[in-house]
């Protein structure tokens, strides 16, 4: 039987210490698709790289097909070197960005360079075959970034977080939604412009969980049945949300390395503090 796999992995254990050179957190997901390629989603840090590769090796990857990523902060990017250092790589995805901002970090795309890997671009209304999976892409749109006109392009990064791109992966009756680290105006645009499109059974929370993100319209709108947070943390706020709809959040920082598993009609979720199975 075909199965999605999805193993969302913890990076806090490896980067521990000092926010101001090394982040608490990191998004770092494979993916295992029904016709048995992979891709990696982010990458963690460059504290967490190694161990990302290490993983991924002890679980028998020797190579990716694609390392998809969802906006260039070091957070999410950085890692990337290690794993192109440890195996081979077929093609780096990833949805552009402003050259000149200050908040970019080009570490993926050096690597990628450095390894001879090719990189292709995707926006927004372009889609993914996957061995019977579909992946789509919401956001950013060609040539049009979103610009939150209450942020200065270089603080904090506001700018890069707002285009990051956003992917609703879907198999039978299971889909996720990848937003990356989207702040609450870019979600409300999001919603604004898709609707019950968003909906999907698992939402990655935004940002790491972080009070810039995950506003009620998005709750609504995306209806998710399960949430998963990677990072250090995630906010009272959107804990609260999810135990008064009765839905299920994981984190990374509380349950380990997350694995899930679905043949589209089923979903089994793994982790340190056990395993469940849901009928989707």
């Amino acid at each position: 039987m075909q199965k999605l796999k999805l193993f969302f992995i913890n990076n806090v254990p490896f980067v521990g210490g000092n926010l101001g050179t090394d982040y608490l957190h990191g998004d770092a997901t494979f993916l295992k698709f029904p016709d048995g390629t992979n891709a990696l989603l982010d990458a963690g840090t460059t504290v967490s790289g190694p161990h990302i590769a290490k993983k991924l090796r002890d679980m028998g990857v020797s190579r990716l097909d694609r390392f998809i990523l969802s906006h260039p902060h070091a957070d999410h990017g950085d890692g990337f070197a290690a794993v192109a250092d440890a195996m081979d790589v077929g093609e780096v995805i990833w949805s552009g960005c402003d050259l000149n901002n200050l908040s970019y970090s080009p570490v993926a795309l050096n690597a990628a360079e450095k390894h001879g890997i090719p990189v292709r671009t995707l926006y927004a209304g372009d889609r993914l075959s996957l061995g019977g999976a579909e992946l789509e892409i919401f956001h950013p749109a060609k040539d049009v970034p979103f610009v939150d006109p209450a942020a200065e392009r270089a603080v904090q990064g506001e700018w890069v977080n707002n285009n990051s791109m956003v992917m609703r992966l879907s198999f039978g009756k299971f889909s996720v939604l990848f937003p990356g680290d989207l702040h609450m105006a870019a979600e409300e645009a999001l919603c604004a412009q898709y609707g019950d499109r968003l909906q999907s059974t698992l939402l990655k929370i935004p940002h790491h969980g972080n009070d810039t993100s995950m506003s009620e319209t998005f709750f609504a709108q995306v209806q998710p049945r399960l949430g998963i947070s990677l990072g250090r943390r995630c906010i009272g706020r959107i804990w609260i949300a999810f135990t008064e709809a009765e839905r299920t959040l994981y984190a990374t920082y509380t349950d380990g390395d997350i694995t899930m598993e679905t043949d589209g009609a089923e979903l089994s979720v793994s982790c340190r503090k056990g395993e469940k199975t849901y009928l989707l």
